[in-house]
């Protein structure tokens, strides 16, 4: 998963719940149990690039 998702599952999470303390704690386990995946320039343009 990409940071950016990251921020809209805690985004969509603290305005469901209407809980900050529980958006993070969504938060934090899902950095328990996934990879954060770097993006940059060169990984953007060999996505566009692979077709």
């Amino acid at each position: 998963m990409t940071a950016t998702t990251l921020t809209d599952i805690f985004y969509i999470a603290r305005r469901q719940t209407r809980s900050i303390e529980l958006a993070r704690q969504g938060v934090s386990t899902i950095l328990a149990v996934l990879v954060i995946c770097s993006v940059n320039w060169a990984i953007l343009e060999a996505a566009f690039t692979s077709g």
